[in-house]
């Protein structure tokens, strides 16, 4: 029986280009538009082979940004079999949370968590349930972040009930190098008020019909363009 491995798929279908730490466009990563078919072909390939433990949407560009009825449809046929299997899978966006689109999503699909990556703290007090998924909210740690600014987070998180989980994340530097901004802090609160996630992905990482281990394969020398 072969490991059962967490995926990411990396998908392109456009971006609203607003989050500062973006590795993909601070790196000069390329990635291609997502292949519905390519990339479906390749997760199910990994699913029918019992190779896949766990599955998440996150972006090459925002998964949800300009959502049409034909990605709508397609990621919910992929989760819904996904689920059959016993796979868990989660939709990561840093869109404005609340819209109509994605309530429709979250009733088409069988999304096991959604983590929204915010900059704006107010913007926790916004978020709910839409049916029994988790919802995540996940900072990126970037240089301006300070204790009081990380407490001020865990503050409004604890106020919201319908917010499940917390955790801030290292930023990579256009070198692939690690920001370390409040590491000290971030680790002796780690797994208490909040998970602190530290570089060295666990993930395999799906461009449509590739499969690698680092997200810097995915960059202009790798043989991929858009």
């Amino acid at each position: 029986m072969p490991d059962r491995r967490p995926y990411s798929v990396i998908t392109n279908f456009g971006c609203h280009w607003k989050c500062p730490y973006c590795i993909v466009r601070n790196t000069g990563i390329l990635v291609p538009e997502t292949d519905f078919a390519l990339t479906e072909r390749t997760v199910m390939d990994l699913a029918d082979g019992g190779g896949m433990g766990f599955l998440s949407f996150s972006g090459g560009g925002d998964p949800l940004w300009m959502l049409d009825a034909r990605r709508a449809e397609w990621y919910s046929t992929l989760t819904r079999r996904l689920h059959a299997l016993g796979i868990e899978t989660e939709m990561h966006t840093s869109m404005p949370p609340m819209t109509e689109r994605l309530y429709r999503l979250a009733s088409e699909t069988e999304l096991t968590r959604i983590v929204y990556h915010l900059r704006n703290v107010n913007m926790i007090r916004r978020l709910s349930k839409r049916r029994n998924e988790l919802v995540r909210v996940v900072f990126v740690v970037t240089p301006d972040f300070t204790e009081d600014l990380i407490d001020r987070i865990v503050e409004e998180v604890k106020a919201n009930p319908q917010v499940d989980e917390l955790s801030f994340r290292q930023m990579v530097k256009p070198d692939y190098t690690i920001d370390r901004t409040c590491e000290t802090y971030l680790r002796a609160g780690h797994r208490k008020d909040w998970w602190y996630i530290e570089q060295g992905d666990y993930n395999q990482y799906i461009v449509n019909d590739r499969i690698s281990g680092r997200y810097e394969d995915f960059t202009k020398g790798h043989g991929l363009g858009r």
